[in-house]
């Protein structure tokens, strides 16, 4: 299978995974459909960004997910139900509580049970259902780069709650100012400023909630420099869970789209965030945080400083910049297999430019 993007998908293709949508992950398409001139409108009606098409020189190739789409749903659910809770009373119920750490907990030993804890695929984000899938996301990701600091199963559950709520205090904030598109005034983007303080007002009675993850919410928009907000901390005096969380936050808020911009592609993300080490992140952090995203998800196509075109078939958290490849272009290559980590071949000095977004890396002849 390989990775298309929306503008290069023509009719005739056929979807090598199923598509999903939506908070609830529901189908949209499945896998062996034909793709139709209809069905790629119906794609960016839904704002699908690109889809896995069968391909015969791929075809052995499997993108593998963290987490189950099953258990994301259940996350969905439970985290709707707390927020629910937390937007209709003014003291989260016990049972609200107990319902989002269980989740948590399954979460965390579901994650701990698989292989790989590489995040290698190129997600489906549908923005208009952000609030829950942004936080279920922030909490994958705030889990798996606890996973790579060894921590504690116990500290990875607290991670994953932090993850989770990190967000809920913009239930406080007006929707006004949630939804604008246009750049907010001084006033309103005080006024969005307060969402780590509001929240900590309102969990801070449920004595479930361990102090750790209240000063992680608190403090996931601070910044390594101390230009973040709300009380301009600065390094390690910033609480480990808000630099944690704030990894995991930018990450995931680049990388999905919203109404108003296009979704980041990973590698723009994360060489964004390389250049903002030390700056708004934890180095340390950061390094580990590089291990549990791979930069060319398995499936994507990319284009070398050779001038060749190659998807991605394997990725190595000990190397994220040099994936196992198979070429597709020139046609006298394709097939080859490169480990572009090994330090024994031709290939030593090449390099992956970046996601290739030209037309003629997706020639009709790959998806015959």
């Amino acid at each position: 299978m390989i990775y298309v993007p929306l503008k290069h998908l023509k009719p005739g293709m056929i979807l090598a995974r199923d598509v999903t949508c939506g908070s609830c992950f529901f189908s949209l398409l499945v896998a062996g459909q034909k793709l139709s001139s209809s069905i790629i409108a119906k794609l960016a009606k839904n704002n699908i960004q690109g889809v896995y098409i069968q391909s015969q020189f791929c075809g052995d190739l499997e993108v593998t997910e963290v987490v189950d789409s099953e258990l994301k749903q259940t996350v969905i659910t439970e985290l709707k139900h707390f927020y629910n809770d937390y937007a209709s009373h003014a003291t989260i119920s016990l049972s609200s509580i107990k319902a989002i750490s269980n989740t948590v907990n399954d979460l965390v030993n579901h994650i701990l049970s698989k292989e790989e804890c590489l995040i290698n695929i190129v997600d489906i984000k549908d923005y208009d259902t952000y609030t829950y899938t942004h936080s279920m996301y922030v909490c994958i990701l705030c889990i798996l780069i606890g996973i790579q600091q060894c921590y504690p199963k116990s500290t990875l559950t607290e991670l994953g709650i932090c993850g989770l709520l990190h967000d809920i205090g913009k239930l406080d904030v007006p929707l006004e100012i949630i939804n604008k598109k246009s750049v907010l005034t001084n006033e309103e983007f005080k006024v969005m400023q307060s969402h780590p303080d509001k929240a900590v007002v309102r969990l801070s009675p449920c004595h479930q909630i361990s102090s750790a993850v209240l000063k992680g919410i608190l403090t996931h928009h601070e910044k390594y420099n101390g230009t973040g907000y709300p009380q301009g901390l600065m390094g390690k005096n910033i609480p480990l869970y808000g630099r944690i969380t704030a990894l995991a936050d930018v990450y995931d808020a680049l990388t999905s789209q919203r109404s108003y911009r296009k979704a980041w592609s990973s590698s723009d993300a994360i060489e964004y965030m390389m250049g903002c080490a030390d700056t708004h992140f934890d180095f340390e952090l950061l390094q580990s945080f590089l291990k549990t995203v791979a930069i060319y998800p398995v499936g994507t196509v990319v284009e070398l400083s050779n001038g060749f075109i190659a998807v991605v078939i394997q990725n190595s958290a000990q190397n994220i910049l040099r994936p196992k490849i198979r070429l597709l272009l020139p046609q006298e290559h394709t097939g080859e297999e490169i480990d572009l980590a090994d330090t024994n071949n031709e290939y030593l000095n090449v390099t992956i430019k970046g996601v290739a977004d030209d037309e003629m890396a997706f020639p009709e002849i790959l998806f015959v």
